[in-house]
């Protein structure tokens, strides 16, 4: 049974939109096809007594087939047969395996030599018919299907899945295939992964960081990085939403005056900065994010020990006058800074690494903000549960879009970014 060729890994089923179930079970079949790993994950869910090491080679993978084989086989005894339903939230299917004489389309086929074959009915939706994995049509192939059709669920697939990248079982381009995969359904299948809320993900870092890029996407309304790109602002440009493990914190996370551009809108603007400051009165964490920079890199993150109110004073008297500091004038800068508790004398070797010990010739000093709000894990996939947790991230960072005093124009409404 050669291999079709809509499973070669270059050459994608175009004549289908990506979120039709078929390009799903092509995505699925390519994964097993080139990842071992991943196919063992799927094979200890879909018959735990096997072992893929130990199966029968050559192995071949087929979709979209009306026959099993495209001429049947001379073996002298017949193939072993099972039939698998991959499906979300899958239940047991009553009765055997039937062969009959219907007319089929079989989403998978994965045959091991002449010892097994596997044929995959693949669903998108819980509760859809079974016949399909039910009742097949073997065309007089030496086939013998003996018990029920077996199920496998697509969230515990994922996770396994996953697991492999979590764990680095996996590495180089194999890992990077199982995390596009992953990617794939994120994007166009969402409602399956073990990611579809907080709570689904099981405390585990990897799920969670996911589920968090599936909410980052509903809220801008389209893919996103590792982060929400905020277009149209002068005083901050992205906002970050995370997961801190050590508290087990889910965070929105936003960085004002980030560059020295940024930082001149924001301390010249009259009523920025107490507003800012007073988000502390609503939940959130205000903490100072001075650093150096120089093109487009940060560099040298100090330590500030001066209260946070004497370093937002400091910043709107002084901003105007601030600028690219030259060789020539760091030794007095930096001592400006110890003065001020902006710096750590002992963070001086720091900046030197970065700055005087090279070739670059000036350093932009960036007088920023980092403004965090919180939600406690357990908090959050009670939010995420009730489907509340888009709309109140959303809030929040309307809320400190509105502290920074941007453009009223830009708005956030349901849960999207708009201009």
């Amino acid at each position: 049974m050669p291999t079709n060729d809509s499973l070669n890994f270059f050459d994608p089923n175009k004549d289908i939109p990506a979120h039709h179930e078929n390009q799903l079970t092509r995505a699925f079949l390519v994964v097993l096809r080139i990842s071992p790993a991943a196919h063992q994950v799927w094979l200890s869910l879909a018959a735990p007594d096997r072992k893929l090491y130990e199966l029968q080679r050559p192995w071949s993978f087929d979709t979209q087939r009306w026959q099993m084989f495209e001429k049947a086989p001379e073996v002298s005894e017949p193939i072993e047969g099972m039939s698998i339903l991959l499906a979300p939230d899958v239940e047991a299917v009553d009765g055997a395996v039937q062969v009959t004489d219907r007319s089929q389309v079989l989403d998978g086929i994965v045959r091991y030599g002449d010892e097994l074959l596997i044929v995959i009915e693949t669903k998108l939706r819980e509760g859809e018919g079974t016949d399909q994995a039910k009742y097949l049509n073997v065309h007089g192939a030496q086939v013998h299907f003996d018990g029920v059709v077996k199920t496998v669920d697509w969230r515990d697939l994922l996770a396994g899945w996953s697991d492999l990248v979590e764990s680095e079982v996996v590495a180089g381009a194999e890992r990077t295939l199982i995390v596009d995969f992953l990617d794939f359904v994120d994007r166009h299948f969402p409602h399956l992964g073990p990611f579809t809320t907080l709570g689904r993900c099981k405390d585990n870092g990897f799920r969670l960081g996911r589920r968090l890029k599936v909410l980052r996407d509903e809220i801008a309304g389209f893919p996103t990085e590792s982060w929400l790109e905020l277009p149209g602002r002068s005083t901050l440009s992205r906002a970050y939403l995370e997961f801190d493990q050590e508290p087990q914190r889910i965070q929105l996370v936003v960085y004002p005056a980030d560059t020295l551009t940024q930082a001149k809108a924001f301390y010249t603007r009259k009523g920025a900065p107490s507003k800012v400051l007073s988000l502390r009165g609503g939940g959130w964490t205000v903490e100072p994010n001075f650093h150096f920079g120089h093109m487009a890199t940060g560099f040298v993150w100090t330590t500030v020990d001066a209260p946070l109110e004497e370093y937002v004073a400091y910043w709107r008297e002084q901003i105007a006058n601030t600028g690219q500091y030259t060789r020539e004038h760091w030794e007095t800068f930096w001592s400006e800074l110890v003065q001020q508790r902006f710096a750590r004398p002992d963070e001086k070797t720091q900046f030197d690494q970065s700055f005087t010990n090279t070739k670059r010739m000036s350093a932009t000093p960036r007088p920023g903000l980092k403004c965090i709000y919180s939600w406690n894990l357990s908090e959050a996939k009670v939010l995420d549960d009730k489907k509340h947790l888009v709309k109140v991230i959303s809030d929040q960072l309307g809320i400190v879009l509105q502290a920074l005093e941007e453009n009223p124009s830009i708005s956030i409404k349901h849960g999207k970014l708009r201009e």
